[in-house]
């Protein structure tokens, strides 16, 4: 497939050009409909932050390539106390999407994963914000003086708009009658009973626009996802099978489920040309945890992004899947400051472990039904019976 253009300009210079200017247009068209900007002149006191497209390729249902553009701010020239004020928005925690899935598992719950479309264009700012009009679409006023856009709503890579669309998000469950949880202000409870008598319990986690929920009631929770979708536009996936990149394969009649990230595992031995690599037993050598004195390790380019990019992504699967490499990842992590071609070296040995342990799962349920972790599987979960 091609490279994207990175700007408006290239894009007008290519043989594709008409396809990418379709594209931008049903953007702006969509921001009209949404009422995200208004054209209003710049006030005397005040300066207007920039924009850009963001041109890329998306695979269609055919799967050939999609145009797709998106209007983003540049939000680097904002101004604290003047352009934003808040800016922090939660997450969900890797714990509560674990518990969440165990407890919808041995009680037998409907589990099903959403997104949200659009999802920073819901969010009302609070602060008068001037954004220079799209490149290519600029307009004059009536009398030929320039315009800018004042925006009403939120726009991708605004500081403030996650924390625009956390708050919307909040407002919105809150209607519904789901209380926060205080341990984890992504994860949304409602408990009570409802008309007929019946105890209706429901746990929504968010990560952005991420939604996992969990409910003892199949009815109640597409009237949920129903009233949800009335207030933002959402995408319904139904019974979960992957959330957040983790990959979910359920057997309801023996409430069990198994949590995996094979597929993150491929990309990552693919992303460190390890596809074809020797697995080995263990994720460090517990005598030699960084190699022997006399290694020879290979030069590495900007070790020290290099290094902390790959503790990262072993820390993603540490923290969902994989809990018996997380020991090691902590010890590799003591070493983010200042790592050595050794430490990178111990990193890649996890990849090798991965390599030879990818047919791993996380398993919960099962075994009479005990909520706790039953721990790894790599065979059970192939022969579970079919729904």
């Amino acid at each position: 497939m091609q490279v994207p253009p990175a700007t408006y300009d290239k894009a007008m210079r290519r043989s594709d050009s008409d396809n990418w200017l379709a594209a931008m247009h049903k953007e702006i068209n969509l921001m009209s409909e949404m009422n995200v900007y208004e054209l209003v002149p710049l006030p005397t006191d005040r300066r207007a932050i920039g924009c850009r497209w963001v041109l890329e390729f998306k695979e269609d249902l055919k799967g050939g390539p999609a145009f797709k553009a998106r209007l983003v701010a540049q939000g680097f020239s904002q101004v604290p106390g003047v352009d934003f004020g808040k800016t922090f928005a939660p997450v969900a925690k890797s714990a509560s999407i674990r518990v969440l899935a165990a407890h919808a598992t041995v009680n037998d719950w409907e589990l099903d994963c959403f997104d949200a479309r659009r999802v920073f264009l819901w969010g009302k700012l609070q602060e008068d914000v001037f954004m220079r009009q799209p490149p290519g679409f600029e307009r004059l006023g009536p009398n030929g003086e320039r315009l800018v856009a004042h925006l009403l709503s939120s726009l991708y890579r605004l500081k403030q708009a996650a924390y625009d669309w956390y708050e919307l998000l909040c407002a919105v469950l809150t209607s519904l009658g789901f209380v926060r949880c205080e341990a984890d202000y992504t994860v949304f409870i409602f408990d009570h009973l409802d008309s007929e008598g019946t105890w209706i319990i429901c746990i929504i986690a968010w990560h952005i626009n991420d939604g996992l929920a969990g409910a003892n009631n199949h009815k109640f929770l597409d009237q949920t996802k129903s009233k949800i979708a009335d207030r933002f536009g959402i995408t319904d996936l139904g019974p979960v099978t992957k959330y957040l990149g983790v990959q979910f394969v359920r057997c309801q009649k023996t409430r069990q489920l198994w949590m995996h990230q094979e597929d993150y595992i491929v990309y990552l031995l693919q992303e460190h040309s390890m596809s074809q690599c020797n697995p080995v037993s263990l994720p460090m050598d517990p005598n030699f945890p960084f190699g022997r004195p006399t290694d020879v390790h290979p030069h590495i380019d900007d070790l020290d992004t290099e290094y902390r990019k790959l503790v990262g992504e072993l820390l993603y699967l540490a923290m969902y899947t994989r809990p018996d490499i997380a020991h090691t990842i902590m010890c590799l992590a003591q070493n983010n400051s200042s790592p050595e071609p050794c430490h990178y070296t111990a990193a890649k040995h996890v990849l090798r472990y991965l390599a030879g342990t990818i047919n791993l799962r996380t398993q919960y349920g099962g075994a009479g039904i005990n909520p706790a972790l039953h721990g790894f599987s790599d065979s059970d979960w192939a022969s579970c019976p079919e729904d």
